[in-house]
């Protein structure tokens, strides 16, 4: 049995890919990070950063929210300290290399994210490899 899937339906199943499994792991089912960059967020930077306006959040410890793409771990905050781990291969990898958007702009846009989507004001960013579960 062949499955025919349009343009459109590409574009929404790789979004769903990486929401669900990582930029990493949808890169290696398509072919090619240049292939998820193209085919589902049409090079757009922006497109890529809407899969992240509505994390859902939990709480891992008193001090501790996670926020998560589902079930995909994002972001650790601590609000007493106000600082937050960011995933790096699945969110700040893919900006730099895959959209070319520089280091410090990557922290400003993270920034913003999290205040504008989630009220986070942090002082501090980190980042955390994709193998360290939260």
């Amino acid at each position: 049995m062949k499955f025919i899937i349009n343009e459109n339906q590409q574009e929404n199943i790789i979004k769903q890919l990486v929401k669900s499994n990582g930029f990493r792991f949808t890169s290696r089912v398509v072919g090619s990070p240049d292939r998820v960059i193209d085919i589902g967020f049409n090079n757009d930077p922006n497109e890529f950063l809407k899969l992240f306006n509505d994390m859902s959040v939990r709480k891992l410890k008193s001090t501790l929210w996670v926020y998560s793409t589902d079930g995909h771990d994002i972001v650790l905050y601590n609000p007493r300290k106000k600082e937050a781990i960011v995933n790096y291969n699945d969110f700040y990898e893919v900006l730099i290399e895959g959209f070319g958007i520089m280091g410090h702009e990557v922290r400003s846009i993270t920034e913003k994210l999290l205040l504008d989507n989630y009220k986070i004001k942090v002082n501090k960013i980190g980042f955390f490899p994709i193998n360290q579960s939260l």
